[in-house]
């Protein structure tokens, strides 16, 4: 009978694979646009009709741009909270090289959920080689699990929300439906196709609810909109 092991590496291996394909399309595609320089913007302008549709357009680009970049660097930075506390965590319980494992975790947690899995499997199985008591050796795992948790459920939507003035609830709600849709590719890309909705919600005045139920804070009332009749 055949074994079942080389089935379930292929499981374990083939999300980090997919997922650095995709990436590096990404970043192929990225390069091309930013080698092409505002060759887009003035395509933009040319096309769309009038002065209005121009300014609007121009307008929702360069939001989509700015936050989609407050979100890389939003993520950046709570990774690297993250692997500062998995660092200080397996240096109190003795781990080797505990700043390697920090550095890891960095790096591990832009790939959603399987790198969480990954960082939990190989700490794991370090650990059962590093310490000679197992009770001891799974308190690493333990660890590792804890702070993702903690990373993820609480840390990671409300400092997006309050980094992105998005509401909480609506980027949970997207990271579970395109995880669902299209895995782990669906899970990175989601709070970036959130953004890119919320922006032209927020230019389109008939899409102005759907933005407001987006946003993480009320929208001023100022006694009544330039729509009302006065």
């Amino acid at each position: 009978r055949q074994s079942p092991l080389p089935a379930v590496l292929a499981l374990i291996t083939g999300y980090p694979i997919k997922f650095i394909i995709t990436l590096l399309a990404t970043l192929v595609i990225a390069v091309f646009l930013m080698a092409s320089g505002d060759l887009f913007y003035e395509k933009l302008v040319r096309v769309l009709p009038t002065m209005t549709d121009k300014k609007t357009a121009l307008r929702i680009v360069y939001d989509i741009e700015t936050e989609v970049s407050n979100y890389v660097l939003t993520q950046a930075a709570i990774n690297a909270g993250l692997g500062i506390a998995v660092a200080l965590a397996f240096h109190a319980l003795g781990m080797p090289a505990p700043y390697l494992w920090g550095l890891l975790t960095f790096l591990l947690n832009f790939i959603p959920y399987v790198g969480a899995l990954t960082g939990v499997a190989l700490s794991g199985f370090m650990a059962i080689v590093t310490f000679d008591s197992l009770g001891f050796a799974l308190l690493v795992p333990l660890a590792f699990t804890a702070l993702s948790l903690i990373e993820s459920e609480i840390v990671n939507p409300l400092v997006l929300s309050r980094r992105l003035q998005m509401n909480a609830v609506a980027i949970l709600l997207s990271l579970a439906f395109w995880a669902w849709l299209w895995g782990i590719a669906g899970a990175a890309m989601a709070v970036p196709f959130l953004v890119v909705i919320k922006v032209f919600c927020d230019n389109m005045q008939g899409l102005s609810g759907v933005g407001e139920f987006l946003s993480a804070r009320e929208l001023p009332n100022n006694g009544g909109s330039a729509a009302e009749p006065t």
